[in-house]
């Protein structure tokens, strides 16, 4: 009964049409069904692991670019003392930097989630002995068996019974965190010397006022 969607078309005798039609062509509709439904189940996995891996990818480089900007703040005075224009070169190799570290988040983002490793990892999260895996390369099979059709039957019971926001949760990475602590200490470095500068140039004026006084 498997091979009459694999192997060849319905065909209808002439003796009994409707009959030998529809013992031919019974399990189209299910086979194609289930086929549908692990597709489904994959596609949408696929697109939630793509998701959490591009917030991860922006995260990463967000805290790249952080970590070298509050870098630079803590050793941009101790180098323009001593060479006045290396701020500009280190800014501009800064620069260059981030762009090489950007354009190469937004190449590996660019990279579809295959369905093949969406089976993969939902096997692996759901404790499914490779049982989405099996199935999906069945499908990707011409022939067919009976062995086949069960096994597909069987993951396309087992797909649409997964709870996708669990196996693949959005949520904000761990390093997206980390990106917002080191924006605090970017925002503190930036705003303590401007802080400090202006205290120590009020501080003079205050004392020549006493002084005169």
């Amino acid at each position: 009964w498997a091979g009459c969607y694999m192997r060849r078309p319905c065909q209808l005798s002439a003796d009994a049409p409707f009959r030998t039609g529809i013992r031919r062509c019974v399990t189209i509709g299910p086979v194609m069904k289930e086929r549908q439904i692990i597709i489904d189940v994959l596609g949408e996995l696929s697109r939630r692991l793509w998701i959490n891996r591009a917030m991860r990818e922006a995260a990463f480089v967000l805290c790249v670019i952080l970590f070298c900007l509050a870098c630079f703040e803590l050793i941009e005075p101790a180098l323009t003392a001593g060479i006045p224009l290396s701020g500009t070169v280190i800014r501009v190799a800064l620069l260059a930097a981030f762009a090489a570290v950007a354009v190469e988040a937004v190449r590996r983002c660019a990279r579809r989630v295959p369905a093949r490793q969406a089976a993969a990892e939902a096997d692996a999260r759901a404790q499914l002995k490779d049982e989405l895996k099996s199935a999906y390369w069945f499908l990707s099979e011409l022939e067919s068996s009976p062995f086949a059709q069960l096994q597909v039957q069987r993951a396309a019971a087992t797909a649409a019974g997964l709870d996708l926001a669990v196996l693949a949760p959005r949520a904000l990475p761990i390093n997206a965190f980390t990106a917002g602590g080191l924006g605090l200490l970017l925002a503190a470095l930036i705003w303590m010397p401007a802080k400090l500068s202006s205290s120590w140039n009020s501080s003079p004026a205050t004392g020549a006022a006493d002084h005169g006084e």
